[in-house]
């Protein structure tokens, strides 16, 4: 690669930022393209619309309101040393205890006791769950003990899904729903019968065992849009990477079978190196037959997606008591308030999650939002007294890769066959599924190997969570 010749970056989501962000910090020069007026992809804020109490019709100004609310856990390592670097650490919370709440109005909740070590931290809060009976809790117990003694080929198995394993090892019906599904689900995007093994074993082994503080949860205190489009984009303007937003990459040019730029806007940007940050269905639009007959690009097709819908209500006055709560038994399965946040500074912001929606596609908003409004008012009854400002219906229908048995071996590494070609992002081979930690990974892998061929020795990934004492005694290290 030429001294002086800028990498360019396709796509201003968090593998396109982790990316563009290492490689400016080993002094390349770097031109990151993004088609949207915000960064962060699909972890990103949309500008909305609409009539708010005492204001005339029509004439509402736009907001900024997130896709849904995002969750990460202290063992995402990769994303908390991202944040530290744009100066975004300070936007995220983190809480030490899970609030669950069943269609009986029973709560519960999860946290780690004072006096265990992992892996036993979490046993007292589950021996106190109201929602599961005796058997449910002993047989959380006793698939807890088989993912401890698991060996290397069954954490390499991607062939079966964790669905059949939890039927292997004889769990009950209300451990499933109270405790494995929620968590997969919330976690992976996916079902457990559509997720393969291994990545389920990956989570709760990192979360759950290893470490007593890993699986404690952040949840970001701003809005997305000032994550990334604020703290973000200064932070590569202070690395003098050129951002250029709203400008569409059309083509992926390719020449001899060498990268030679992109064509973006109507205008061709020569390169020899090119990083591509979107997502994998969307890649096969950028590239000529030629190079899709390639692999990795021969195998995109078979990468599923899997979709998200976030529902955001607003009320009057405020309605909730608890920061969040996992509903257990209902089709909306999170409930996030944002009361007091910038983004909703009077009355109650509350937002709704649904991973793996599927059985929301194709509903009518309306039906979506009285869903939504029952479970508020299900696990909140004074919000029945409260007044709906404003309600939004955000559906991400290619939210992630569906973590399927046997797709595995078709994640790409980030150097391709083209050479001067890397791809980044949460659909390729990091160690992890699709989660915002995989995508930051993603994309410091893309920059790691970038440098690598231009010939300086780095390795980029952070340090993972250590194991406590215990754990690491048990194999768990």
């Amino acid at each position: 690669m030429k001294q002086q010749e800028r990498v360019i970056v396709v796509g201003g989501g968090i593998g396109g930022l982790a990316a563009a962000l290492r490689l400016a910090e080993y002094g390349q020069q770097v031109t990151l393209l993004e088609r949207r007026s915000l960064l962060g992809g699909r972890a990103s804020s949309f500008p909305i619309r609409g009539e708010r109490s005492g204001t005339t019709p029509g004439t509402a100004p736009d907001d900024l309101v997130d896709n849904c609310q995002h969750v990460l856990m202290r063992c995402c390592v990769n994303l908390l040393d991202f944040y530290n670097r744009i100066g975004a650490a300070d936007a995220v919370k983190f809480s030490s205890q899970f609030s669950f709440v069943d269609t009986a109005g029973q709560w519960s909740s999860l946290e780690a006791s004072p006096w265990l070590p992992a892996p036993f931290h979490l046993i007292p809060s589950l021996l106190r769950f109201r929602s599961m009976s005796v058997m449910d809790k002993l047989s959380i117990a006793y698939g807890m003990a088989r993912l401890m003694i698991l060996q290397p080929r069954d954490l390499q198995s991607y062939e079966s899904t964790f669905g059949e394993w939890l039927k292997q090892s004889r769990q009950t019906r209300g451990a499933i729903e109270c405790f494995w599904r929620p968590v997969i689900v919330s976690a992976l995007n996916e079902e457990p019968e559509r997720t393969a093994a291994p990545y389920g074993f990956q989570l709760f082994r990192e979360a759950f065992l290893r470490n007593r503080r890993a699986y404690e949860m952040g949840l970001p205190t701003k809005g997305l849009a000032h994550i990334y489009s604020e703290a973000g984009m200064n932070a590569l303007r202070r690395k003098q990477v050129d951002v250029r937003m709203e400008e569409r990459v059309e083509r992926i040019c390719v020449e001899q079978g060498k990268a030679a730029g992109v064509v973006a806007g109507g205008r061709f940007r020569p390169s020899s190196t090119v990083v591509s940050a979107v997502p994998q269905h969307v890649l096969p639009g950028l590239l000529d037959p030629q190079s899709l007959a390639l692999a990795p690009f021969c195998h995109l097709g078979r990468f599923d997606t899997s979709p998200i819908t976030g529902v955001h209500l607003w009320f009057d006055v405020p309605v909730a008591d608890t920061p969040h709560a996992a509903l257990l038994g209902r089709e909306m399965q999170w409930i996030f308030v944002k009361d007091g946040h910038g983004d909703c500074p009077e009355g109650s912001c509350v937002g709704l999650v649904v991973s793996a929606s599927r059985s929301l596609t194709g509903r009518p908003k309306a039906e979506i939002v009285a869903l939504a409004l029952k479970a508020v008012h299900d696990v909140f009854p004074r919000s029945r007294k409260a007044r709906l400002v404003r309600d939004v219906v955000i559906r991400e229908p290619n939210a992630t890769f569906s973590p399927a048995p046997g797709i595995e071996k078709f994640r790409p590494h980030s150097r391709t066959a083209i050479e001067g070609l890397y791809v980044a992002g949460d659909w390729i081979r990091t160690g992890w599924p699709a989660t915002m930690e995989g995508a930051v990974r993603g994309g410091y892998l893309a920059a790691e190997a970038v440098l690598q061929d231009a010939g300086q020795s780095v390795r980029l990934l952070a340090e993972e969570m250590p194991a406590d004492w215990m754990p690491k005694r048990m194999g768990l290290g």
